[in-house]
């Protein structure tokens, strides 16, 4: 059921904040441009991290020599494949939760006050296969995916107005917050001035993220949680401030 009442719409990177999936992406990026390509590739030198799919295909056809005049031909088919082979070839065992992810999800899923969604690099089905691995698929009815635009700067937008299909209220400025693990995540949302929590449980460290200038930037989630009031008389505050 939307919730209506929420005053603070959060959504959330996947990988490197609310999960690991142990290098699973980068294998299946590497056998389905192998096989569309007809020859083994590399991934060697691409940065995963913070980009969207679409983004990490075209930039391994480019580490592999693939002629530019022949990227708009294959990316449709390689994003098509991808999409279809990577969510099933999914193993659940091989994902695991970071440090306070779930709870902290799932706390804020039953918070009246809060409206959760994704914000993802991912294709559409991945992101459902990741975060189902680790039992959150239900708490994020909608987001913003590399499916929907290769450029992540184009997603908080997107998301915007799907939470505003899902719970008929507008949400704007540092009523929305993103909470994401690379530079990329803390950047994304700053054409529409919302609130940026960075975690350093990805591949960046405090310093690398602090040259950006998140609002908070916190060693993991459990920290998110613990900021986080309890509904009740002070529910629409956070204990330090920062939304």
């Amino acid at each position: 059921m939307a919730q209506t009442r929420a005053r603070k719409l959060i959504l959330f990177d996947i990988d490197g904040t609310l999960l690991v999936a142990r290098g699973q992406g980068r294998e299946n990026v590497t056998r389905i441009l192998s096989d569309i390509i007809g020859k083994p590739i590399t991934t060697e030198g691409v940065v995963f991290a913070g980009s969207t799919d679409p983004q990490i295909m075209r930039q391994v056809l480019q580490c592999n020599n693939v002629p530019e005049a022949h990227h708009s031909e294959l990316l449709p088919r390689i994003l098509a494949a991808y999409t279809a082979y990577a969510a099933k070839a999914l193993d659940p065992s091989r994902v695991a939760a970071l440090p306070g992810a779930c709870d902290l999800v799932l706390r804020l899923h039953d918070h009246p006050d809060v409206q959760l969604g994704l914000l993802t690099g991912n294709v559409e089905p991945v992101a459902y296969a990741k975060v189902g691995a680790i039992g959150l698929e239900h708490c994020f009815p909608f987001g913003a995916f590399g499916s929907d635009h290769a450029k992540r700067s184009a997603l908080p937008a997107i998301a915007v107005q799907r939470a505003f299909a899902h719970t008929k209220h507008t949400f704007s400025g540092k009523d929305i917050i993103i909470i994401g693990d690379t530079p990329n995540d803390i950047l994304c949302g700053q054409s529409l001035g919302v609130t940026a929590i960075a975690v350093t449980t990805g591949h960046f460290d405090e310093a690398a993220l602090a040259i950006y200038q998140p609002d908070l930037i916190v060693p993991s989630l459990r920290e998110v949680g613990s900021l986080w009031a309890k509904p009740g008389r002070d529910r629409h505050r956070c204990y330090n401030g920062a939304f």
